[in-house]
């Protein structure tokens, strides 16, 4: 599982199991689905711990998506706001460094967002992006989310 929430109400959810995926996205801007029992109930069975997760909050979404086989299955307020919210999964180092800057009002080291971003997080690579932080301080997250280093 992936997340985002931007602090103004926006947010995303991506779940991964095997072969299946889906997408949550909530823009405040755009408001909820209409019908949301009915496109909940356009999910394959497989996804039946994506839609009744409560960490989700599926009632509230602008976007569901599953995928089905290579092709997503789209419900959408609207596609192209959702689209942009989900940029992040392609970004580049330094597209990712502009972002992040934006967001956190803070300078990253390129360098350091670009050893990440191959595997290679060290205790430099923390240190460079967060004074305040080792690698020891992030272990158990680094694990849990299956980062490989």
């Amino acid at each position: 599982m992936a997340s985002m929430r931007d602090g103004s109400g926006d947010e995303w959810f991506l779940w991964v199991k095997n072969d299946l995926a889906a997408l949550k996205v909530m823009s405040h801007e755009f408001g909820t689905l209409n019908d949301i029992e009915a496109i909940k109930n356009q999910f394959p069975t497989d996804y039946a711990s994506f839609i009744s997760e409560p960490a989700f909050s599926i009632n509230e979404s602008t976007s569901l998506w599953y995928l089905s086989e290579t092709e997503w299955v789209k419900f959408d307020v609207n596609e192209e706001e959702t689209e942009k919210l989900i940029k992040v999964f392609e970004f580049t180092a330094s597209e990712y460094k502009e972002w992040a800057e934006n967001y956190y009002e803070n300078e990253f080291p390129l360098e350091a967002i670009e050893k990440i971003m191959a595997g290679n997080c060290s205790d430099n690579e923390v240190h460079l992006l967060n004074e305040d932080l080792s690698y020891k301080d992030i272990e158990e997250e680094i694990n849990e989310i299956g980062y490989n280093r």
